[in-house]
């Protein structure tokens, strides 16, 4: 509630704050950030990387669960005619390897989930930028992320041309 009031605030102390143009009106824009990460064409191309990605180390990781199975299996088969110290062994073998395979397992969703966050956070400020440079050439006092404001009417939705340069930047490799 409290906080809800000095967004409220802020917002409020922003508009009135702002120079008004020779017709009287501030003249606001607003960004669908979500859509321009994620509907882009580089968003789009982002998803479709990451989902191979994912794929493809989730068959590495499917394979190699299917060998740790195999080897358990095997241990469980022949343990009846296997000694004391063949079994320790075997026994040993195999944790080492499964404990292997959870430690692949975390390494590949930290994998993804960093490249989550690195790519949000440099779309996020490149978004910024864009963001900025479209507002000084359409002479918007402001820009909202759509949705951050309780009420918005008349305001100039720049989402497309946000999307647009962002899209045309240079590909990081």
């Amino acid at each position: 509630m409290i906080r809800q009031g000095v967004v409220a605030g802020v917002l409020i102390g922003l508009l009135t704050s702002m120079p008004v143009l020779a017709d009287g009106a501030a003249r606001i824009g607003f960004v669908n950030i979500e859509a321009v990460l994620f509907e882009s064409k580089t968003g789009i191309q982002f998803k479709a990387d990451m989902e191979k990605l994912k794929k493809d180390k989730s068959t590495a990781l499917r394979k190699e669960g299917e060998k740790i199975n195999q080897m358990r299996e095997g241990f469980e088969k022949e343990m009846m005619t296997l000694t004391d110290a063949q079994k320790l062994e075997r026994q040993k073998a195999y944790q080492e390897k499964f404990q292997a395979f959870q430690m692949s397992n975390a390494s590949a969703e930290n994998e993804l989930r960093q490249k989550q966050e690195e790519y949000q956070k440099t779309s996020i400020e490149a978004t910024r930028r864009i963001a900025s440079e479209i507002a000084k050439a359409e002479k918007l006092n402001a820009v909202f992320v759509s949705g951050a404001a309780l009420y918005m009417d008349n305001g100039l939705d720049i989402t497309q041309k946000v999307s647009e340069k962002f899209d045309s930047r240079p590909a990081k490799k």
